[in-house]
């Protein structure tokens, strides 16, 4: 017989809300004051050495996302697929932008990749995540 406590599942699909939110906000947006909504203090990234890696907590991703911003002032994280299951949320993201300065590529060069995102939750925010993208694909 199926359960009729809804608990788990509404708690699955506030952790899927926020993560996509925390996407759209924080990391789209670029509204850096609403990061402590959506991730803990003690905020740890896995991210691949050859990717974008940064400092633990929020001040880590402040860090991170203030140079991102600065190099892609256009950034965004298209959300393609999201699938939450417990306290985990998996995304499959397209990612774009157009460089600012020199670099590979030179100002003006735009960049379109694919990104994965694995991220669990912790008493509604996101306390660590995993991702791999397709970095040489930015300077294709």
């Amino acid at each position: 017989m199926p359960s009729t406590d809804n608990a788990p599942d509404a708690d699955v699909r506030a952790n899927e809300e926020m993560v996509q939110d925390a996407i759209r906000v924080i990391w789209n947006d670029g509204d850096l004051d609403r990061i402590p909504e959506s991730y803990t203090e003690d905020f740890v990234s896995h991210q691949p050495k050859e990717g974008f890696r940064w400092e633990p907590g929020r001040d880590g991703l402040r860090q991170l996302l203030t140079g991102t911003r600065k190099l892609f002032p256009d950034y965004h994280e298209h959300i393609e697929d999201c699938v939450a299951s417990g306290d985990r949320v998996v995304l499959r993201l397209r990612n774009t932008g157009t460089l600012s300065e020199a670099m590979a590529g030179g100002p003006g060069k735009s960049f379109e990749v694919a990104d994965f995102m694995l991220a669990r939750v912790d008493g509604g925010k996101i306390a660590e995540q995993w991702g791999r993208f397709d970095l040489f694909g930015m300077y294709a």
